[in-house]
């Protein structure tokens, strides 16, 4: 549990997938009263959501807000996706939460020995009281730790705060101590109006904190280790694309060490992947690099857009697909469930890790290969040596990239415009070859349409009977007829 990938994290928050549901709750606000039990698992799709009562079972679902109040009893295991979640009540098993913000108050209770809790969200906090049996699992911006975790802490993230008691180890990869994160944060979210104060990036390690195992961590600068830490500190330095260089500084020599490192890093990242990229696909690039040569403000608008409204397209995906589960669940065949589960889970995280590679790597790398275009026209001036020379235009733009990009400031601004010049393209592209697949029809019941038939045939005749071998007779009123009038029209070929 050490080095759990992402995807890896996403599948276990979702994994709800395999329990059945014995009651739904949909409405604008949902309550269980004190008095109230529900029997079984309960999956809810509710704007308010609050559990005061006992349910048997695991809860599954959505809401805006969820509240599970001291009185509230859940004897299963929680997953579910909400902007944000207060638990004050018992919890037998995991809880598994997705959103905005999670609050572990101090009387919440975690009852099984094995109970972890794993959080994707902006802000997740254990209170002073509150304890989480074995471990917990955060991907977000922020992790607060008052209270006391049984066996480990896994975190990726910007900022981490331990001022309690973690009787295993703790893993970390935190942002720069120096960033304005938190504030800008906060501006972003006024309109949601959560209830949670954001912290600068870093790590803090407070002198009430007890770590009984080591603490390995990586950060741009080494944090604040005030309390107890049992086992080995590990610290790796690590760099970001907007990492600062201080030419006032005596350490000028590290700092452009750390700027060099990172140049290397990007170039050999798009290098290596833009080099597999044309070996493997060359035509299909030429069309994006075409489109962004000939549009390029409407690549960066459509790039922009697309990339905004896709981190809000993924959550609702993920909601119908724990939906789709959910009543799936409701036919008591397991094997269906369980293959549907899996089914969605590849299909969601597969077509998510697709868009943003492209968006990410893909769109940069044409970037590259049209940055690497222009600067080789403007030395030859040769456009069928261009065409023929890709792998030299792709590293040129690389490396042009590389430098620019690894800036201070500067660096952050040219990659998020090179994000979204290349995705910009490969989406324009890509809508216009639907477009084409759909304006043709193909033949049905093997007919052709009046248009097809148009080309193929200009003209229609009618094919000749086959020659007789006796002349027939003359009808009635066929004697006595003028000179040169013909009643055999298909062997006449002056016609009359």
């Amino acid at each position: 549990m050490r080095r759990i990938t992402t995807v890896l994290f996403i599948i276990l928050i979702f994994a709800a997938g395999v329990v059945s549901a014995r009651e739904i709750l949909q409405a604008d606000t949902c309550i269980i009263t004190e008095d109230e039990t529900i029997q079984g698992n309960l999956f809810v799709f509710c704007r308010s959501l609050e559990i005061a009562g006992e349910v048997e079972g695991s809860i599954i679902g959505a809401s805006t807000n969820v509240i599970i109040h001291p009185t509230g009893v859940v004897d299963g295991s929680l997953y579910l996706l909400a902007a944000q979640m207060d638990i004050a009540g018992e919890v037998g098993e995991n809880i598994h939460f997705a959103g905005g913000v999670l609050n572990i108050q101090d009387s919440a209770r975690l009852i099984a020995d094995t109970g972890d809790l794993l959080s994707l969200s902006l802000s997740t906090q254990l209170q002073p009281q509150a304890r989480i049996p074995r471990n917990i699992v955060a991907l977000g911006y922020q992790l607060l730790i008052d209270g006391e975790v049984g066996n480990e802490v896994n975190f990726w993230g910007s900022a981490l705060a331990i001022n309690g008691h973690i009787n295993g180890d703790v893993y970390a990869n935190v942002g720069d101590p120096s960033s304005t994160g938190a504030s800008q944060l906060e501006t972003l979210l006024l309109p949601l109006s959560l209830e949670v104060d954001f912290i600068d990036p870093g790590i803090i390690i407070t002198r009430n904190s007890y770590i009984g195992g080591q603490l390995a961590y990586t950060s741009v600068v080494a944090g604040e280790i005030d309390g107890v830490v049992v086992g080995a500190v590990k610290y790796t330095p690590t760099t970001v694309g907007t990492m600062s260089i201080d030419l006032e500084e005596p350490d000028l020599g590290r700092s452009l060490e750390l700027y060099f490192s990172q140049v290397v890093r990007e170039f050999t990242t798009l290098g290596f992947i833009g080099a597999v990229a044309l070996f493997l696909m060359p035509n299909l690039l030429q069309r994006p690099i075409l489109e962004l040569e000939r549009r390029p403000v409407s690549s960066v608008v459509a790039g922009l857009l697309s990339f905004i409204i896709s981190f809000p397209i993924v959550l609702i995906v993920l909601l119908i697909s724990i939906l789709l589960i959910a009543i799936l669940s409701l036919l008591r065949l397991e094997g269906v469930i369980v293959a549907g589960s899996i089914l969605l889970m590849v299909v969601d995280i597969g077509g998510t890790s697709l868009f943003y590679f492209v968006a990410i790597f893909i769109g940069r790398v044409i970037v590259c290969l049209v940055i690497g275009r222009l600067i080789v026209r403007v030395v030859i001036n040769d456009q069928q040596l261009i065409r023929k020379i890709p792998y030299i235009n792709l590293g040129i733009g690389v490396l042009v990239l590389s430098l620019i990009g690894s800036l201070p400031v500067v660096g952050l601004i040219f990659n998020a415009l090179a994000l979204f010049l290349g995705l910009g393209a490969v989406l324009s592209v890509t809508v216009e070859q639907i477009n084409v697949w759909r304006q043709v029809s193909p033949p049905t019941n093997g007919t052709t349409t009046a248009a097809a038939a148009a080309t193929s045939s200009p003209a229609y005749h009618q094919p000749a009977p086959p020659p007789l071998s006796q002349p027939l007779p003359p009808g009635p009123g066929m004697e006595n007829l003028p000179e040169g009038f013909s009643f055999r029209w298909w062997d006449d070929d002056e016609g009359d």
